[in-house]
This record gives C-alpha cells, sequence and structure tokens, in this order.
C-alpha cells in the first residue's frame, strides 16, 4: 500500500513539474494521458498473463503474473519520456539548418529566428510539435523585448538536451564576447548537426538488431507454446510437477533478462 501511495504521489509531482510556471514544457518529465495509462495498463496486464499462461499453464498463474501487468504504464513512460527527446533533439538539427541558413543569408539573430517556423512548419505542420511550439516561446519573448540569450538559455535548460545546451552554451558566450556570430553559429551547427546525423545512422542500424532480440524472445514463448500442443504428454510434466514449475520458472527468470540485456546492449549513448 506504501508504494501505491508513493506511486501516486510520484505522478501528481510528473504533472506539476512538467509544466513550468509560465507555462513552458519541462522535457525533464512526461505527463502520460488518462487514455495513454489505460491502453498501456491493458496491453500489461494480457503480456504479464500470456507469460503466464505459457510458462505454467495455469489460470492461478495467469491472474498472479497478469497484476505484474499494472506496472507496465511505468516502463512505457520512460521509453515515451526518450522518444520525445529524440524527437525534440532531430528537430532541433532543423532548426539550425534554418538559423544557419538565414544567417548566411545577412539576417540578424532575432530575426533568423522569426522566420524559422516558416521553414520549420513545411516540415512539421503539426503546429503542437514541439519545436514549433518552443519557437513560438522565443518569438513571443523577442517581441516582449526579451533577449535572446535568456531565451535560449531557458529553452536549453528545459530541453535537458545535451546539444542543445552546448548550442546555447557557444552562442551566449559569442554574443556576450562580440565574436563572428555566423561563423561560430555555422560551425556549431555543423557538428551538432553530424552529431545528430550519426545518432540517426547508429539508430537506424539497431533497429534491425532490436527487432531481432524481440524476434527471439517471441520465438521462445511459441517454442513452449507449440510444444505444450503439439507433443501430446511430453511437456505435462514441466507444468505439473515441483521440478517442472522450478524449471519453467528459471526459464522465464532467464527469457526477462535476456530481454533487458538485450535492450541495455542496444541502448548506445553517442
Amino acid at each position: 500500500m506504501n508504494y501505491f501511495k508513493k506511486r501516486k504521489q510520484l505522478k501528481k509531482d510528473i504533472a506539476m513539474y512538467a509544466v513550468t510556471e509560465n507555462g513552458k514544457t519541462n522535457y525533464a518529465y512526461y505527463v502520460m494521458t488518462k487514455q495513454e495509462s489505460f491502453f498501456y495498463t491493458i496491453v500489461g496486464v494480457l503480456l504479464f498473463g500470456l507469460l503466464g499462461f505459457t510458462f505454467y499453464r495455469s489460470i492461478i498463474a495467469v491472474a498472479i503474473t497478469g497484476v505484474f501487468g499494472i506496472f507496465f504504464p511505468d516502463y512505457m513512460y520512460k521509453l515515451l519520456l526518450n522518444k520525445r527527446k529524440a524527437n525534440l533533439n532531430m528537430q532541433f538539427k532543423d532548426l539550425l539548418y534554418s538559423i544557419s541558413s538565414s544567417l548566411s543569408a545577412g539576417r540578424s539573430v532575432e530575426t533568423a529566428f522569426m522566420e524559422a517556423p516558416k521553414d520549420l512548419e513545411m516540415l512539421y505542420p503539426n503546429p503542437e510539435t514541439d519545436i514549433i511550439k518552443e519557437l513560438e516561446y522565443i518569438n513571443s519573448g523577442l517581441r516582449l523585448n526579451e533577449t535572446i540569450e535568456s531565451l535560449l538559455y531557458d529553452f536549453s535548460q528545459r530541453s535537458g538536451d545535451e546539444d542543445i545546451k552546448s548550442f546555447a552554451d557557444v552562442f551566449i558566450s559569442c554574443k556576450r564576447t562580440g565574436g563572428n556570430l555566423i561563423e561560430v553559429v555555422r560551425i556549431t551547427s555543423n557538428i551538432i548537426s553530424d552529431k545528430i546525423e550519426i545518432k540517426k545512422d547508429i539508430a537506424s542500424g539497431l533497429v534491425e538488431k532490436k527487432f531481432e532480440q524481440k524476434g527471439m524472445c517471441a520465438l521462445m514463448l511459441l517454442v513452449i507454446l507449440g510444444l505444450s500442443y503439439m507433443s501430446g504428454d511430453y511437456m505435462d510434466p514441466m507444468f505439473t510437477t515441483v521440478q517442472g514449475r522450478i524449471a519453467m520458472t528459471f526459464a522465464l527468470l532467464l527469457l526477462i533478462a535476456s530481454y533487458f540485456v538485450g535492450e541495455r546492449i542496444t541502448n548506445i549513448q553517442v
């Protein structure tokens, strides 16, 4: 009961800190909608229930393992949070291209940010896209005579993204010291864009391996189910004897461990 109270309090904290006092998004948190939470709970209960049925062939085991499905939204929360950060990172690369092009054309920094939405809206027509919303915040601040340095710094801190923070730091330093802003932004944009492209290439290369890893886990379940229903009484001792249930429990733990080990191996940070 104490755990569920803490879990409920954590959700309240996430909802509280996911948006700053001035209504801007804090990307360190992700607010899962009730529909998402309900959907992933159902998926989790069905998935863990299937595991219980596959390895124990018992309704009681299905009920026991299915209970663990209520924690599946917590796992999906991390995936959705990381996915949104990755999407923001890719969108930021497109913003860098737009700003660099505008500066090379002789526009001021402020004008470059003002013109950026026109370029990005062709790539991201949805007005709820994170980078479009962030540009709205920045441009609104510029109209209220806030400095571009403070606006970029605020965005970088809320994003929690290393590339965005690096760009903001270089940009602010150059603006304060009076350096060649166009050249600095161009070089920095190229370096960060190359890094983002490398991460994209690595992620693309890992897609097949991740699919294979998940396929192997699913194949193990299919093999057990197939043997259970196609081998007559051959598999019955695995579901009816103490030794058999211990062996199936060990196999289940190995399956779960292999899944998470595979996830860790394929989670390459650049």
